[in-house]
């Protein structure tokens, strides 16, 4: 299994980027993403050393948590335990607690042991609280994709609006209980208009196209409501120095809770020069 965009983007987030050197919150000199391995003062870096380190070490770290870990993981609990092992280093797994809850697939108890790591220098730091919230909310997700049979299509993220005539059906994407049949409800659940972030595609065994949501239902829906979702393009931006959420907001003329929601921001909105930012 390798990370996805939604763990690379969680990481970038909470490292943020710096070019220059600069000694971290304990006094390790750090560049990039977190980068601390031989760094020392005045050293600088391009974007794209910053981005290869980055590739480089997310490989090496989930390397060795791979060894540890004996279970299968879903696709959520890989990219936000690669967060985690980047943030505390290569040996945290080892020897640990939580290394007992995850192969013992206790999951909520592998939530909450994450949820101790906040501290730096002997103290709680409200940004690894921040960290570890972000990162035991997506563990603890269900992937879209577990104990399916049905091939699996990725595509970017990709926030849509229901259209009139279209009938949508909320399916269990982890046990494939169909909730309109099971309770008898024979309108759909969706209404025009609302809203929700569609992560992938996949067919059933009788070849019906369903629509992967971000929070791990399947939706069915018509081949053309598809089409024209998969047609849609998701729009970037790449954030300057002085950037704000509301600027950049106002600038594509949506909301900065969208913005939040389609990047995963923590409450102060944090945002660093450098990186791409999705706004639609």
């Amino acid at each position: 299994m390798k990370i996805s965009q939604v763990g690379i983007n969680l990481i970038k987030q909470y490292e943020g980027c710096r070019l220059t050197a600069y000694q971290d919150i304990v006094n390790v000199w750090t560049i990039g993403y977190g980068h601390t391995k031989g760094v020392y003062r005045g050293q600088t870096i391009t974007q794209k050393q910053a981005d290869d380190w980055l590739s480089a070490e997310i490989v090496n770290h989930m390397r060795i948590a791979e060894r540890l870990i004996t279970v299968s993981l879903n696709q959520n609990q890989y990219d936000a335990l690669a967060s985690f092992h980047y943030n505390l280093g290569a040996n945290i797994l080892s020897n640990s607690t939580l290394l007992y809850y995850i192969n013992s697939k206790q999951w909520q108890s592998a939530a909450n042991e994450m949820k101790a790591y906040n501290k730096a220098g002997g103290q709680v730091v409200q940004g690894l609280v921040n960290r570890r919230n972000a990162e035991t909310k997506l563990f603890l997700e269900q992937s879209a994709s577990v104990n399916s049979n049905s091939k699996y299509y990725t595509s970017n993220p990709k926030r849509v609006k229901l259209l009139k005539g279209t009938y949508l059906r909320k399916v269990d994407a982890v046990n494939g209980v169909d909730w309109d049949k099971q309770s008898n409800v024979i309108k759909p659940l969706f209404k025009k208009g609302e809203e929700f972030t569609i992560t992938g595609i996949k067919k059933s065994s009788g070849g019906t196209p369903r629509l992967i949501t971000q929070s791990g239902y399947l939706l069915t829906a018509n081949k053309e409501y598809v089409k024209q979702i998969t047609g849609s393009t998701a729009v970037y931006y790449t954030i300057k120095q002085g950037d704000t959420v509301s600027v950049i907001a106002d600038k594509y003329n949506v909301s900065i809770n969208q913005i939040k929601t389609l990047n995963n921001l923590d409450n102060n909105f944090r945002i660093y020069a450098g990186n791409k930012l999705r706004v639609k």
